[in-house]
């Protein structure tokens, strides 16, 4: 009776996309395109770049090395993108609201001193012209914005009815004394009006 020989393990088809070589770059270049929607895809690509480069020589080394470049070059880009996105926020926000009406997590807000230096040097390298023009703007929008804001105040006061207490407090109230002068006021309005001579019925 012939002994089984043991089968040797085939290499899985999956194991050599974290080998070195072509199909390793491939997969990084995947994880890269997957980490715009997946931000850790990206991380675990640079992971793998880093591990496999200076083990192989030729083309594939190069598209190692590529592949870490692009991600610390993309990295710093988003970093100096997003601080330009922050300090154009601030720099619309700054002339739309006044410092009284910002809210109190922006006036606390433990980075402001840096987003307004950012802005500051941002805004050195806007031409004078059109700062004024800018500044002219802003006025002209925040004087529209109060404008708008009081219209819409006389509006709701024209369209609400008064409460129950505001019209208690602000109409005026008469007193059983006063109604009786009224009445005879008036008693007397309608015997004036009658003529002299004719007797009402």
């Amino acid at each position: 009776m012939s002994e089984m020989q043991p089968q040797p393990n085939e290499d899985r088809k999956t194991d050599r996309w974290l080998e070195p070589g072509p199909t390793n770059v491939q997969v990084i270049y995947i994880l890269y395109l997957v980490g715009f929607v997946i931000g850790v895809s990206a991380l675990v690509g640079i992971v793998l770049a880093h591990i496999n480069r200076g083990k192989v020589n030729g083309w594939v080394e190069t598209h190692y090395v590529w592949a870490i470049r692009t991600f610390w070059i993309g990295l710093l880009f988003g970093f100096a993108r997003g601080a330009v996105i922050v300090v154009l926020a601030w720099l619309a926000l700054d002339y739309m609201i006044t410092e009284d009406e910002r809210p109190g997590w922006i006036q606390e807000a433990k980075s402001r001193p840096l987003v307004e230096r950012g802005a500051d040097m941002l805004l050195t390298l806007v031409p004078e012209e059109l700062l004024e023009r800018g500044d002219q703007a802003a006025e002209d929008a925040r004087r529209r914005a109060e404008e708008v804001r009081r219209a819409e105040q006389t509006y709701q006061q024209l369209v609400s009815p008064l409460r129950k207490s505001d019209a208690e407090t602000e109409q005026p109230t008469y007193n059983e004394g006063m109604r009786d002068e009224i009445e005879k006021a008036i008693e007397g309005l309608m015997t004036d009006e009658t003529a002299p001579g004719e007797t009402t019925q």
